[in-house]
């Protein structure tokens, strides 16, 4: 059995000023690459008494321990990143990983809520009339958009296409799922390192099993459930909400 490449992490500060840019320096089979510390949009920014107190883990200040808790969540994500990447290649490098984990912090939940908007937005452009149409896709968001032109046209759901509608329910049925499970794994819940190297997709069916009380805890829990409630998940279309949110990694990664 062939030995595991090494993966080790090595942080270090850039800049003249007190506060410094954080670097964290990915060492992999004897090759390195350096990537910017960021949390959210935002780069992270210590002095060289932060950093210590991070390598030392007798952090200074609450903010230096969140920061420094996260770093080490990071480590673990981008070590099992690497880990997938090279059975999947058998020339893997630690070139280009920025991009990579770029890739799989990208929320697949929320492109799952755009293509449903564009599909919304075309079906109901050809029935609305224009002032009608104007004033729901106005409000951006597809549970807005769905209640706002539910007001007009009552019966809405009965003209939307087939399509549509499972583009809907599958984003409803992913949304509810990483909403309502007990674990959390942070930044990177609803991306695609949660469905492809995570556990979601293996998981679905268990909680589509399940999904008559994941509804009830979510009429409890989440504020959106009224219009969760008018695409509920339907257990006879499981593979076909697997298929698409499969669909849509394909895409991305067609794409990357």
């Amino acid at each position: 059995m062939a030995k595991k490449k090494k993966i080790s992490f090595r942080y270090l500060l850039r800049g003249k000023d007190d506060f410094k840019q954080l670097y964290i320096r990915i060492n992999y089979d004897t090759k390195n690459t350096q990537i910017k510390c960021a949390w959210g949009d935002a780069d992270i920014h210590w002095s060289e008494d932060d950093l210590e107190s991070f390598l030392k883990r007798e952090y200074t200040h609450n903010a230096v321990a969140a920061t420094g808790n996260y770093l080490l969540e990071k480590e673990e994500i981008i070590a099992r990143i690497v880990r997938y990447q090279e059975k999947k290649e058998e020339d893997f490098s630690i070139a280009g990983i920025g991009s990579l984990i770029e890739f799989y912090y990208t929320s697949l939940l929320d492109i799952l809520r755009t293509n449903a908007e564009i599909l919304f937005k075309k079906d109901i452009a050809q029935f609305m009339v224009a002032k009608d149409y104007l004033r729901v896709v106005e409000y951006g968001g597809l549970r807005e958009m769905y209640l706002q032109a539910a007001i007009e046209y009552p019966r809405i759901k009965a003209s939307l296409n087939e399509e549509t509608i499972t583009a809907i329910e599958a984003y409803i049925f992913y949304y509810l799922y990483v909403k309502l499970k007990e674990e959390n794994n942070g930044d990177v819940n609803g991306t695609f390192f949660s469905w492809v190297i995570g556990d979601d997709k293996k998981n679905l069916p268990v909680f589509m099993n399940n999904i008559s009380s994941k509804m009830k805890l979510a009429k409890r829990e989440l504020s959106d459930f009224d219009f969760i409630e008018k695409f509920s998940p339907e257990k006879t279309k499981l593979e076909k909400y697997i298929q698409l949110i499969d669909l849509e990694y394909i895409r991305k990664k067609a794409s990357f």
